[in-house]
This record gives C-alpha cells, structure tokens and sequence, in this order.
C-alpha cells in the first residue's frame, strides 16, 4: 500500500481568515436566499501611502470645518466630474479671509447619490472625503453597507502637493485607496473656480 501523501498544513492567518470570510459570506447568501452579499465586513478597508500624513491633515481640515465662514450655494447641471450621468450637483463653499477653503458637492446619479469635501489650504488642496451610495435597484452584486444600511463605498484622501500621499478606502472593490489624484485635484479646482465666480457676480 502506498503511503498516504501529506496535506500541506502551510497557511498564514491571513488566508485563513481570508477563507473563513468567503465562506460566511457565501453561507449567509445562501441561508436567506438572496442574490447579493451584505456584509459590512467584506473588504472592509484598504489604505495606501503613509498614514503620518493623516496626523498632520487632520487638524487643518477639522479647523477649516469648525472656523465661521460665508456659505456661498451654486445648483448646476453640470457634473463634478466628467460624464457620469448625473443629472445635477448641488455646491456648497465656505468662504474664509477671501478664499473658499470647503467645499460640499453632492449629485443625483443614474446609479445612485454621490458627495464629495474638499479642503484647501488658500490655493492647495489638502483632502477629498468622497462617498457613494446606490439605489437598491442598482446596487453591486457584492456591496459593504455604511451606518445608514445603504449599499455604499467611501475614501478619503489626502494630499502632498499634487498627488496623494496616503489614503483610505471602504468599499467592496470599486475603488481604490490612492487612485484618480489628479481627478480629483482638477475637479476641486474646478469647482472652487464656480463656486469663486458666483461671490464676484
């Protein structure tokens, strides 16, 4: 008789966990015989980049938020960013010593709302906090849910000159921690740029 060939027992505690989690996953499916994965847990979040930068960003953007400034409203068709179906954005600036150092977008999308902050410091961006959440009729097969219990995705990212320097992400892949700096960068500027014009009419 052949001797019983060996099975590996070589698995890191990542994988295992990894595997653990599709299998609850997919037993959760199953058990309420649904077609879409609910788990706040799957891909919880990813990071990219150095994350001292957050220590040092993070109290610039929580004065800019907290400092007393003019609140300055645009409501337009056009998107925040390129041709993504939507079918209006809402702007909100924060006015401070002459320059717009927030700003709040939110739009309608064919697939569901989208918001985005930015924070300036004067001319520079300092982070984007961006968050989606889809209708339930177009939600992924695959989605992590936020405190509302909707299916959603959010990251936040922060700046180093013009490209990030570290980042986060929660979501169940559709974006990526780090991703689309220069994106972002350019719709920021192009929104204060909107946002300026309707303070000097």
């Amino acid at each position: 008789m052949a001797p019983p060939v060996p099975v590996s027992t070589n698995f890191d505690s990542l994988t295992l966990k990894k595997t653990f989690k599709a299998l609850l996953c997919t037993f959760i499916t199953l058990a309420n015989g649904a077609g879409t994965l609910e788990a706040q847990d799957v891909d919880l979040q990813r990071t990219f980049g150095d994350s001292t930068l957050k220590e040092v960003i993070g109290p610039q953007t929580r004065a800019i938020y907290d400092q007393d400034g003019e609140l300055v409203y645009v409501l337009t068709r056009s998107p925040s960013q390129g041709d993504v179906g939507a079918y209006a954005t809402e702007l909100q600036g924060k006015l401070i010593a002459g320059h717009i150092r927030r700003i709040v977008a939110t739009e309608w999308r064919t697939n569901g709302k989208y918001s985005v902050e930015y924070y300036f410091d004067e001319d520079r961006l300092l982070f984007a906090y961006e968050a989606f959440e889809y209708f339930e009729e177009s939600r992924p097969v695959v989605s992590w849910r936020n405190f509302k219990g909707l299916a959603a995705w959010e990251r936040r990212s922060y700046y180093e000159g013009r490209t990030i320097g570290y980042a986060e992400a929660v979501s169940a892949g559709e974006v990526e921690p780090g991703a689309d700096a220069e994106n972002l960068l350019e719709t920021a500027v192009r929104l204060r740029a909107i946002l300026q014009g309707r303070i000097q009419r």
